[in-house]
C-alpha cells in the first residue's frame, strides 16, 4: 500500500512539473475559415494539422460559421489538410509557427472527391498571415488546460517500457468565435457559435530492447 501511494505521489509532482514547465513556454494557435468557390462557408469540414518535425496531430471540425481554432500549440513548422464530401482534398505546406503568433490559414474548397488533393502551398498569394489586434470587436479570451504524464517502467534487464499520456483541452472549456463584426447585420455584437475544440486524450506506449 506504502507503494502505490509513493507512486502516486511521484506520479503527481510529475504531472505538476510538467504543467509548471508548459506554462512558461508561450504558445502559439492556428485558425481559419473554409469557404466552397462560391464564397458560401463549409461547416463540419474536418481539420487535420500535423506538426511535420514531430509527427504531432490534431484534428477538428469547422463550426457553423465555417470557422476552425487550434490552440496552444507548441512552435514548429505546420501542415493543415482540410476536406469535406462533395469536395476535393486541400492543403497546405510549410506553415512555420512562432511562439505567441496566431496563423489564420483559409480554404476554398473546389468541387470534387476527397481523393483529389489540392496542395495551396505554391499559390503567389499566400493564404497565410498573422492575425492583427485591430478588430473593432473583441471575443472572449482562450482558456486552455493542457495535461501530460510521462512514466518509464523497467521490465527487466535490457527492456524498458515507457508510457505518454496527453489531454488537450483538459477541462473541457468552450471556446466561442469572436462577435458578429458587420455593422448592418441585424446580430451585430453577438457570439453565435463555438469551435470544436472538445477535450482530447491520446497515449502512446514506446518498448525499448
Amino acid at each position: 500500500m506504502y507503494g502505490i501511494r509513493l507512486a502516486a505521489v511521484a506520479a503527481l509532482a510529475v504531472f505538476l512539473a510538467s504543467e509548471r514547465a508548459e506554462a512558461q513556454v508561450l504558445k502559439a494557435q492556428i485558425i481559419g475559415t473554409i469557404t466552397d468557390q462560391s464564397g458560401a462557408v463549409v461547416p463540419g469540414a474536418k481539420i487535420r494539422i500535423t506538426d511535420t518535425v514531430t509527427n504531432f496531430t490534431r484534428s477538428g471540425e469547422t463550426n457553423d460559421s465555417g470557422n476552425y481554432f487550434f490552440v496552444n500549440l507548441d512552435a514548429g513548422v505546420y501542415r493543415v489538410e482540410a476536406e469535406h464530401a462533395g469536395f476535393s482534398k486541400a492543403l497546405r505546406n510549410d506553415i512555420d509557427l512562432q511562439p505567441n503568433t496566431t496563423a489564420r490559414v483559409n480554404f476554398e474548397l473546389a468541387a470534387g472527391t476527397v481523393a483529389e488533393v489540392v496542395d495551396v502551398s505554391a499559390q503567389a498569394t499566400p493564404l497565410l498571415q498573422t492575425d492583427r489586434a485591430d478588430n473593432i470587436l473583441y471575443g472572449p479570451g482562450i482558456v486552455n488546460l493542457d495535461a501530460s504524464l510521462f512514466r518509464n517502467f523497467r521490465v527487466r534487464e535490457g527492456m524498458e517500457l515507457s508510457l505518454r499520456v496527453e489531454s488537450f483541452n483538459f477541462t473541457n472549456t468552450p471556446h466561442f468565435d469572436n462577435p458578429n463584426g458587420n455593422v448592418n447585420s441585424p446580430q451585430f455584437g453577438e457570439i453565435n457559435s463555438a469551435a470544436q475544440d472538445q477535450r482530447q486524450f491520446q497515449m502512446g506506449l514506446t518498448l525499448r530492447f
